[in-house]
């Protein structure tokens, strides 16, 4: 059986911190009361599976789709770089309040440390933003990890902290080291590698459901951390225009490349998955189908907040618009095959190109 594209069902996730802009912006039932602070959208975790939700592979698991189908469903690329693994965890996070201020670490540090998942490279697309929204993006100076550390322990961290503004349509790179926090009022899409490694800076002086402050990790972020990031505005997108649509370049590192497709309404927007990496689709806005081939003609509705993966092995397939259609669309790359060569092929400046790559 050919592996078409699949609808994922989102998995929601509560958090003290989150809010209800996923039922506003998506239309999405949210229990009453319920705080959502994320929406894994593609995510193979044992404490969180994606499942399909619908068609020949409905209800079941995307660990079962890769155990099954390995390398027709990842690709030779993505199976090359996370071997044994699903590479990325897709989320859409709603902060509506401020969150910790944190450090990741890279995929040596992480084996260094023991610990268990790769190092964590994200990228972030802000979908929606209260006007003078703000999130911690680095330090203020430079300082070294030591010093770091000591302004935590102190409770002095705060004037360290380097801001910047955050609005609708931003991409923000967060690579391993880099100090940050995400503020009140932002909606995001977060692409990261398969990894829920977080080392907790500083907590603001907030405590736990438990009355007590939450645990931190400062021998490890004193680790791991670059003392020299330091705040920085958004990377700038690459627009490169396609017949009815147009392409965004947003980021791209080894880990994963991220682009925005935008349809004008009733346009449609040719893509192909040649068997070297899955992509998978995110509503940003509007509607529309997905259409591919196969062993025989078919289509997925695609309506606002919804995710579908198109597995490697799927070759051609259409996007098609009905009210104008905004999409996410994450993939892994081969930097040079995928990104590097189209840009210069559209006549993409050199140094504009660098400014995209991690």
């Amino acid at each position: 059986m050919t592996l078409g594209p699949l609808k994922l069902t989102p998995v929601h996730v509560e958090k003290p911190w989150g809010g209800w802009a996923l039922g506003r912006l998506f239309g999405r039932p949210l229990s009453d009361g319920a705080r959502i602070g994320e929406s894994w959208e593609v995510s193979d975790r044992p404490e969180a599976q994606s499942r399909v939700a619908e068609g020949p592979q409905k209800d079941r698991t995307l660990a079962e789709l890769r155990r099954t189908f390995g390398e027709d469903l990842l690709g030779s690329v993505a199976t090359a770089i996370s071997p044994g693994r699903f590479p990325l965890l897709i989320k859409w996070i709603d902060a509506r309040e401020l969150l910790s201020v944190q450090v990741h670490p890279d995929d040596e540090a992480a084996r260094a440390l023991g610990e268990p998942d790769p190092g964590k490279a994200e990228a972030w697309i802000v979908a929606d933003a209260t006007p003078g929204a703000r999130m911690v993006y680095g330090l203020r100076e430079r300082m070294t990890g030591e010093a770091v550390r000591a302004a935590a322990e102190s409770g002095g961290l705060e004037p360290c902290l380097g801001w910047v503004t955050a609005q609708p349509g931003d991409c923000f790179m967060v690579p391993p080291g880099a100090v940050h926090a995400l503020g009140a009022g932002i909606v995001l899409y977060e692409v990261q590698q398969n990894s829920n490694i977080t080392y907790r800076l500083w907590d603001w002086g907030r405590t736990g459901t438990d009355g007590r402050p939450r645990d931190l990790h400062l021998s490890q972020a004193e680790a791991v951390l670059d003392g020299g990031f330091s705040p920085q505005g958004p990377v700038p997108p690459i627009r490169v225009s396609l017949g009815e649509g147009s392409r965004r370049f947003a980021v791209a590192c080894s880990h994963f490349a991220v682009e925005i497709l935008e349809i004008p309404p009733s346009g449609s927007m040719a893509d192909r998955c040649d068997g070297r990496s899955f992509h998978a689709l995110t509503v940003w806005s509007g509607s529309g189908e997905i259409v591919w081939e196969g062993n025989r003609p078919s289509r997925l509705s695609l309506s606002p907040g919804e995710t579908v993966l198109v597995p490697a092995c799927a070759g051609d397939y259409h996007l098609t618009s009905a009210s104008g259609l905004k999409v996410i669309k994450s993939f892994v790359p081969d930097l040079d095959a995928d990104v590097i060569t189209p840009l210069r092929r559209a006549g993409v400046a050199e140094e504009d190109i660098r400014r995209i790559l991690y």
